[in-house]
Parts: C-alpha cells; structure tokens; sequence
C-alpha cells in the first residue's frame, strides 16, 4: 500500500484534514489503481462527491474536527419513530451517502418537534434479511452536538429488532472517512475489514463493478472483466476498504445506554486511557511480554513488589468480562505463580474495601474468578512492605521522579488536574448573571467578563443593545426600532452612498425594520457584483 496523498483539493478544520481525490487526473487514477491507504488523521472524498454532496462532506468534517454551534444533552431529547419522508430529508440533506433504499425502520432523535438525528435499520442488498440487521445509516443535524445521542438512537434500534426477531446487527465503517470508532463505542465487534474494494472510472465519472460484470457487458469470451473494461477506457480504481462491525442481539452484550457508557469504561481501563484524577502509566515489567498499565499509586506498589517476587511468574491487566446484571468490569490484575494456579487480583486502599460500590466490584470479581476457576485476592496497603496510605503515595511519587520513562503518568496526572480546575472555574467563576437594565426594561443574562467590559466601555454605566450599546446576550424582542426622518416625505438615506433617495430605490425586505433595504439598489449592485468576485477568487485558491 503506498503512502501520502497525491495533490488535490485540501480542507482543515481543526486537527482534521480532507483531500478531495480528482478522478479526472490521470496520475490520481494511477495511484488509486496500485493501492493506496489513508493516512491518519485524515479524510478523503472523490471529486465526483465533492461536486455532488459538498455541504454533506464539509458538515461531516467539522463534526469530526469538534466544531458544533449547538451543545444538548440526550436526556433532554425524545427517541420515536418518525416518518419516512422527514428521516429522509435529513439524511439527504446532512449524510454523506444519503439515505438508504433498504432501510426498514426509522428513528428519530427529537428536541421538542426538531429533528436532531436519524438512524436506520434495514437489510443487507446481497445477503438478504434471515436473522441479521442492518444499521445503515446514523447521522445528526449539522452544528448540533448531542452527548449520548448516539447511544439513545442505538438502544432503541437494539429494541426494535429484538421485538421483529432478529438475532444480530451490522454494520459498515469507510476507512476512507473513518475508523469506526463511534461502532466501538456502541459495544460493537470489528469482524472484518479492511481489503480495499474496487470501481470503475471512465472520463471523471465513476462506475460501480457490479454494473461491469461479464454477464450484464456482453464479455467476450477468453477475456477476463478486467481486460474488456481496460479495452472499452475503463480504469479500475481500488477504495480504501470498509470494515464489518458486528453486534449480538440475543444477549451477553450491553443494550442500554448505562450499558454502553459501562462497556466504554471497562474497554479505556483495559487500554490503559481511562481519564481520572489518579495517578497512572505504564510499568516496565520483565514478567510480561509489554509494559502494564497501573490506574493509581497502589496498584503501581503492587506491580513493584510483583517483579520482585520470585514465586511469581506474570502479571497483567485482567481480562474484561459482564456481571449478570449487565455492567462491565475490567479487574486490576491476573497473577500467575510458578506451579500455581491464576489468580485474580483487586487492588483497593483499605479504607474503601467495605464501601457499597467497592464491595460490588470486588463481588462481581471474587464471582468471575471462581466462574473461571482462579483464585481471588483483594491486595490493600496493608499487604505491602510500606504498611500506610501515605507512605505509597510519597514513594509513588519519588518512583515516577527517578524513572525518567514514567514521568508521562505524572504530566498526565498534572493534566488532568488542570482540566478539574478548569471545571471548576467554567461552573463556579464564569456562570452566566442576570442584568437588569433600566433603559429597555429587560433582563440580560451575561457573563461577568462581558458586563465588566461594557461598563469599562461606557464609562460605568451599563449600556443595551437597544441604546447602540454591546453586550453578549439576548437581544430584547421589542428593542426601540429606528425611524426614518424622511418617512413622510416617501424618501429614505442609504447607509453605503448616504445619498436621500425615494423609496422606490430601495428594494423590499421583508425582515428588516422597515421592510426596504438599507442600501439603495445601485449601491447594492456594486457590493454584490464585489462579493462575487471575492468567492470565485477564493473557490479558485481551494
């Protein structure tokens, strides 16, 4: 597979990046031809999407780059079906692909009466219905970030084809636009994936492979589909493969959205990103095969006096497993001792051993370990060669000083207390006051900052919007409106020239105070005449 892209169009928003691949260039179509892979952080589209579905793209962009308008939680949303026509707009209007012709069932993700998001449930084109679904499409308004959305949509999806039988749901990521992580999340498993599938392409435009076979072509025989496509100015053109992602719908797997959160969890702390104010980083063991993650000071004691005992023969993170009531838990550590059996092993301070939520997990671990035929252990500060919490806490800290390769735990650790703080002053030092204002009548709801800077500005006394002033906040609804001192005279001063002009010079506007626009129609001619000029230059340096 080569690396890097070849020129072509290019768009940043935030850290990511999107390519537009013209299908029109010879030395593009080479490249696609030979194989090729996307690099990370980036996101590519074909030039035939991009001329067709431009908005579509840009939106999925600045989604991926975290640029959104809009911020709602999903409890504050509603999850119903909705019509096919309104779920279809949507996708037509937001989703790269579009909507679907397959799909069977559509999910609406409602704020009052406003449409935030759809998903789609429907079946397979070439491997018919039988048992297994398909979620085909899943997208969100434009500018519109609703946390937990997606979990919303998918618990209800997961009902719904329980209900009609089904025993299984998939789904496809493009590795062209993304790496399926949102899949990931949702508790789904990657099954398969990855080889690049081909097209056709022929003078821009591209041609699916399934419209080329032999058969349908009239192929001669002796030549192969790729052969007589090459014969008749076809160029075939690999993508950058999809991956199949799996769900199992008959139970063992989360469904509900605390399920979902349950699973994301247990699957960080096993990798080792779970955020947290603790402390953590990687121990660089001798007895297993990598560095072991540790998630606080007592677990990173626990692994020092591992390595240091001779009976032991590894040591590592323990595999996730689900308890029967349908939460996820990833144990601390799995030890395994020269001719002994598997242990698992939970590492708490003593303090918390017997408060309700330690005494469920370690519950739910002693059970998995016998289930599983290991032995069990809770390992506290009482079983190390230092005896209190204190003295783990200042060794821990010495530790991570003299060993230069774990330094990256405590920047982590300083990070995070950093995003806490930062928490902490966006709720408490930055929440948003209520100005009463004597000129307009009304109630300004602002930031502190902003009201000390519009005072600074007018001297020490506040100053509204609707007495020319500024300030960050609503606008009152019946501000003072402007008046034209030409009104009973049928004349009306534009705002560019100045000239007093009759008001037959000025075009209707609706939403304007007056209903006619502040510019007269020359002076409007020329400003829009210059603004054209100003977006073809533009779109021509893109």
């Amino acid at each position: 597979m080569e690396q890097g892209l070849p020129e072509g169009e290019t768009v940043v928003a935030g850290e990511q990046h999107l390519r537009v691949l013209d299908l029109g260039d010879v030395a593009v179509l080479r490249w696609l031809a030979r194989g090729w892979e996307v690099p990370p952080g980036w996101l590519v589209v074909f030039s035939d999407e991009w001329a067709e579905r431009r908005p579509q793209c840009e939106g999925f962009l600045r989604a991926r780059a975290g640029l959104f308008e809009r911020r709602l939680g999903a409890r504050a949303c509603t999850v119903r079906t909705v019509p096919r026509a309104l779920a279809e707009e949507l996708l037509e209007r937001c989703h790269v692909y579009g909507a679907s012709p397959l799909s069977l069932e559509w999910f609406g993700l409602l704020h009052g009466e406003e449409l935030l998001g759809v998903l789609t449930l429907g079946r397979h084109p070439r491997q018919g219905q039988g048992g297994t679904v398909v979620l085909d499409r899943m997208c969100f308004t434009p500018g519109v970030q609703v946390v937990g959305g997606a979990a919303r949509l998918f618990a209800h999806g997961c009902a719904w084809a329980r209900a009609h039988g089904f025993d299984r749901m998939v789904s496809f990521s493009d590795s062209r636009l993304s790496p399926g992580t949102v899949y990931e999340r949702m508790g789904f498993v990657r099954a398969e994936g990855g080889r690049p599938d081909y097209f056709y392409v022929r003078d821009g435009r591209r041609i699916s492979k399934q419209s080329q076979r032999k058969r349908a072509t009239g192929c001669p025989a002796g030549m192969t589909e790729r052969e007589w496509a090459t014969q008749r100015g076809l160029v075939r053109c690999y993508d950058a493969g999809k991956v199949r992602w799996e769900y199992d719908l008959r139970g063992g797997v989360p469904v509900t959205a605390e399920q979902v959160n349950s699973a994301q969890a247990a699957r960080q702390q096993d990798r080792g990103v779970f955020h947290g104010p603790h402390l953590r980083g990687y121990f660089p063991s001798q007895k297993a095969p990598e560095p072991v993650y540790f998630g606080s000071s007592y677990e990173l004691r626990c692994m020092f006096e591992l390595e240091a005992d001779p009976t032991v023969r590894t040591f590592g993170r323990g595999a996730m497993f689900q308890t029967p009531r349908g939460r996820w838990r990833s144990p601390d550590l799995e030890v395994e001792r020269m001719g002994g059996p598997r242990e698992l092993w939970e590492v708490k301070p003593s303090s918390r051993v017997g408060m309700p939520r330690e005494r469920v997990q370690i519950a739910d671990s002693a059970v998995h370990a016998a289930e599983r035929g290991m032995l069990f252990r809770v390992w506290t500060e009482r079983d190390s060669a230092l005896g209190s919490d204190s003295r783990i806490a200042a060794w821990a800290r010495t530790y991570l000083a003299e060993h230069a390769g774990d330094l990256s735990a405590a920047v982590r650790h300083q990070a995070t207390r950093r995003a806490i703080r930062d928490r902490h002053y966006k709720k408490e030092q930055a929440a948003s006051v209520t100005v009463s204002c004597a000129y307009c009548g009304r109630d300004h709801v602002v930031l502190p900052r902003t009201y000390a800077r519009n005072i600074a500005r007018h001297g020490g006394a506040y100053v509204c919007e609707a007495l020319a002033g500024h300030i960050g906040g609503s606008k009152p609804k019946d501000a003072l409106k402007k008046v034209n001192p030409y009104a009973a005279e049928g004349r009306k001063e534009c705002s560019m020239c100045k000239a007093v002009l009759p008001v037959a010079e000025f075009q209707r506007r609706a939403k304007s105070w007056d209903g006619l626009s502040a510019a007269c129609k020359p002076c409007l001619r020329v400003y829009d005449a210059a603004r054209y000029q100003a977006r073809k230059a533009h779109t021509s340096l893109c």
